[in-house]
C-alpha cells in the first residue's frame, strides 16, 4: 500500500503541503511568549528558512526517485502548485524588503508625479506610509527597468491610501505570475518533471510567492517568448523579441538573452533576405518599446547614474569567480587586486558568453 502511494504524485502533494505548514508554523512562533534577544530570533529565523528550503529540495529528490511520472497527470502537479502558492499569499515577506521598495517607487510616480530615477523615496518623509515602507534602499534612486516602474505606479494608484491592500495586490500579481510560469514551462517542455521542479520548488515559492520578488515577472516574459518563438510565422518571431524586450524592461540583465534570440530567429529563415528582415523588425520593435517606456523618465543620461554605480560596485555578494579572482591575485601580491579581479572576472564572463553563443 505504501509503495503504491509513493508512486502517486497526489500523495507527495499532501506531504509537501504538511511540510510547508509545519515550517511556516515554526517560523511564526519564533518569539511567541518568550523573551529572546533580536540576535537569537534572527538566528532561529535563518535556521528555519535554511531548513525549509533544504528539506524541500530533499523532498523533491525523493519525489523524482519514487513517483511514476508516466502515470502522473500535469493537472495534479499544477493543482498542488496553486495550493502551495495560495497558502503563502497571506504571509508578509520574511527576509526581503524588495516589495516595500516596489511600492515606494510606485508611489513616487502615482502619488507625487516625480521621477524615481532621479528622486529617492527618502525625500518623501511626509508620505503616509513612509515609516512602513522605508528601507536601507530608500536613499537610492531606481535601477529597475521602466516597464516594472509603470506597473508599480499603476498598482499603487488603485488603492492609494490602503497599504495592506497594496501589499497584497502586489503579492497576488506575483503569485498569479508564478503559477502561470509553471504552466508555461509545461507548455514549452511537455515535461511533468520540469513543471514539478518549478511549481513545487521551495526556493521558487519562497522567493517569488512569499518574499514577492519581481523576477517571477521577468521569467514570465522570457517563457512566453520561448513559447511564441516556436511558431514559424514571422510575426511570432518578432513578437517573441518584443516579449524579451519587456523582460529586459523589468530587469536589465535580460539583455543576455538577446543574442541567442537573434541567432535563432536568423537561422530559422530559409532565405537570407528574410533572415535580415526578421532581425530588422525584431530590433525595430525592441527599440520602439525601449523608447516608449524610457521616454517619460528620460531627462538626461543621469537617470542611469545609479545603474552604473551598482555595476561598478564590489560587494560581498560578488559571484564566486570574482571572489576566487580576488583571493588568487591577493596571494600573488598584485596591487589593487580588487580592480584587477573584477576586470578578470568580466573578461572571463564575456569569453564564456561568446563561446556559448557560438555553440
Amino acid at each position: 500500500m505504501i509503495a503504491k502511494l509513493q508512486k502517486d504524485v497526489r500523495f507527495w502533494g499532501v506531504i509537501y503541503f504538511a511540510f510547508y505548514f509545519i515550517f511556516l508554523f515554526l517560523y511564526r512562533i519564533r518569539s511567541f511568549g518568550v523573551d529572546l534577544s533580536v540576535q537569537t530570533i534572527e538566528l532561529y529565523s535563518r535556521a528555519i528558512i535554511i531548513a525549509w528550503v533544504g528539506f524541500g529540495i530533499f523532498l523533491q529528490i525523493v519525489i523524482f526517485k519514487n513517483v511514476n511520472f508516466s502515470k502522473a497527470e500535469f493537472k495534479q502537479i499544477f493543482f498542488y502548485g496553486i495550493i502551495f502558492n495560495i497558502f503563502l499569499l497571506p504571509l508578509l515577506p520574511l527576509t526581503s524588503t524588495d516589495l516595500f521598495n516596489y511600492i515606494a517607487r510606485g508611489r513616487i510616480i502615482s502619488i507625487y508625479s516625480e521621477n524615481p530615477y532621479l528622486v529617492p523615496y527618502n525625500l518623501f518623509q511626509d508620505d503616509a506610509f513612509y515609516f512602513s515602507l522605508k528601507t536601507v534602499w530608500s536613499s537610492n534612486t531606481l535601477i529597475y527597468g521602466p516597464f516594472f516602474v509603470v506597473l508599480s505606479g499603476f498598482l499603487t494608484v488603485i488603492v492609494k491610501e490602503n497599504l495592506i491592500t497594496t501589499i497584497y495586490l502586489f503579492k497576488l500579481l506575483f503569485l498569479v505570475i508564478n503559477i502561470a510560469n509553471s504552466y508555461l514551462i509545461y507548455r514549452i517542455t511537455f515535461s511533468k518533471k520540469s513543471a514539478l521542479l518549478y511549481a513545487w520548488n521551495p526556493f521558487i515559492l519562497y522567493e517569488f510567492s512569499l518574499d514577492a520578488h519581481n523576477d517571477s515577472l521577468l521569467i514570465f516574459f522570457v517563457l512566453l517568448s520561448l513559447l511564441v518563438i516556436r511558431n514559424t510565422k514571422i510575426t511570432s518571431k518578432v513578437l517573441s523579441f518584443g516579449l524579451i524586450t519587456l523582460s529586459f524592461l523589468i530587469k536589465l540583465f535580460s539583455i543576455l538573452f538577446v543574442p541567442f534570440y537573434l541567432i535563432y530567429a536568423y537561422y530559422q529563415q530559409k532565405k537570407l533576405a528574410l533572415s535580415y528582415y526578421v532581425v530588422f523588425l525584431s530590433l525595430l520593435l525592441g527599440g520602439i518599446l525601449i523608447i516608449l517606456f524610457y521616454y517619460p523618465f528620460f531627462e538626461s543620461f543621469y537617470i542611469f547614474r545609479r545603474l552604473f554605480e551598482v555595476l561598478n560596485k564590489t560587494t560581498i555578494f560578488a559571484s564566486p569567480f570574482v571572489v576566487v579572482s580576488y583571493s588568487i591575485l591577493k596571494k600573488l601580491g598584485v596591487s589593487d587586486y580588487y580592480y584587477w579581479g573584477r576586470l578578470l572576472s568580466r573578461f572571463m564572463f564575456i569569453a564564456l558568453y561568446i563561446l556559448l553563443i557560438k555553440r
